[in-house]
């Protein structure tokens, strides 16, 4: 006997969608912000030593259209606990940044440098931000008295910075 599964679907009184839960326990919010952008200029990687931000460029995802391709820039739609990483290839000595409101919320070092080659580095973290609050990713390179790069670039693949609202 074949089992027929029941939906439930909450909606905006403009008639989009807000959760969808089938009676398997499903849970499906398709308008809960969320974005994924990378890093696609590939000139003019960055070989200065003072805290830049990073020029995520190109969006891949971005529901509810709250991060700024131009200025590098989320800004939270409502209070909440947001997830965000931050994930750049290197070459030299770098350190990532998240900066919350303007101001440094989290940060990873990755100083090991191996010569010639590159190397990913990642950050994660959970993030409480009020409606209007912003994050914005920044990177600064450790002079190692040679050739660096803050970023890769030139792919949607390699270099992204990305965050969702957990609720």
């Amino acid at each position: 006997m074949a089992s027929t599964l029941k939906v439930n679907t909450i909606q905006h009184t403009g008639g989009t969608t807000g959760m969808t839960i089938d009676s398997a326990g499903r849970i499906l919010t398709p308008t809960r912000p969320a974005f994924k952008a990378s890093i696609f200029t590939q000139t003019g990687r960055t070989t200065h030593t003072t805290i830049e931000t990073s020029p995520y460029d190109t969006v891949q995802v971005n529901v509810g259209n709250h991060y700024n391709n131009s200025t590098y820039t989320f800004t939270a739609p409502i209070t909440g606990n947001y997830y965000f990483t931050v994930s750049q290839n290197k070459y030299g000595k770098l350190i990532l940044y998240l900066y919350k409101n303007g101001a440094f919320y989290h940060g990873g070092e990755f100083l090991q440098d191996s010569g010639s080659s590159w190397e990913h580095c990642t950050i994660a973290t959970i993030i409480p931000l009020n409606a209007n609050d912003t994050i914005q990713p920044k990177h600064k390179l450790v002079d190692n008295g040679g050739t660096q790069y803050a970023w890769n670039g030139g792919s949607d693949n390699w270099d992204s910075f990305s965050g969702f609202l957990m609720g």
